[in-house]
């Protein structure tokens, strides 16, 4: 609500500001504007009130909270991912038929493998925000299943299928047309984009 007031008052006093100087230009006889000071002098003000707007809409967004979550959904997947209480990054993916869970499985990666992460992702700030930003760019195939591609990276992470013991390790699971080595990020219809990672 208060994002939206600010911005409109920043789009309010730019069209104003613009109005009365157009007026003011329109009316003068003076090169300089001296015979329309009044107007010069009210649509400078109106300019900095939409500096000052911007400057809090600016301030606002950077203490705005981190996501609690992200969601990818594709044709016959959906990922959740969310960092739980115990501090994991923790990536729950479904395989849908006809609209409903075919298939489910959980990727988790430790805390001490964030730094890895932010590293493959090429950024600072919140993870989710990262992967919010990096995954929609992915090929499909790596978008249906994000935490497979982190851990095909080469980063440490723990894999589940539903009804199956968290205790299993990835490297323990053969998982069928799926690279061991680090791949090259590939984007999907968007070959002007720097790719994060290419070895």
């Amino acid at each position: 609500m208060i994002s939206t007031a600010l911005r409109l008052g920043r789009i309010a006093s730019l069209v104003a500001g613009s109005l009365v100087f157009l007026y003011g230009c329109e009316v003068s006889r003076s090169p300089l504007l001296t015979d329309v000071w009044v107007e010069v002098v009210v649509a400078m003000t109106c300019g900095a009130v939409a500096l000052i707007c911007a400057w809090f809409e600016i301030a606002r967004r950077d203490r705005r909270p981190p996501p609690d979550e992200c969601r990818f959904e594709s044709a016959g997947f959906a990922v959740r991912v969310r960092i739980v209480a115990s501090g994991e990054l923790v990536f729950r993916g479904r395989e849908l038929v006809d609209g409903k869970p075919e298939y489910e499985w959980a990727w988790t990666f430790r805390p001490d493998t964030f730094a890895d992460i932010r590293a493959t992702l090429e950024g600072r700030g919140h993870l989710l925000e990262l992967l919010n930003r990096t995954v929609p760019h992915l090929d499909r195939e790596l978008r249906d299943d994000p935490g497979g591609w982190l851990h095909d990276q080469g980063i440490p992470a723990t894999f589940r299928e539903r009804g199956v013991s968290p205790s299993r390790v990835t490297a323990d699971l053969r998982l069928p047309n799926r690279p061991r080595s680090r791949a090259p990020i590939r984007y999907e219809s968007d070959a002007a984009r720097r790719p994060i990672r290419r070895r």
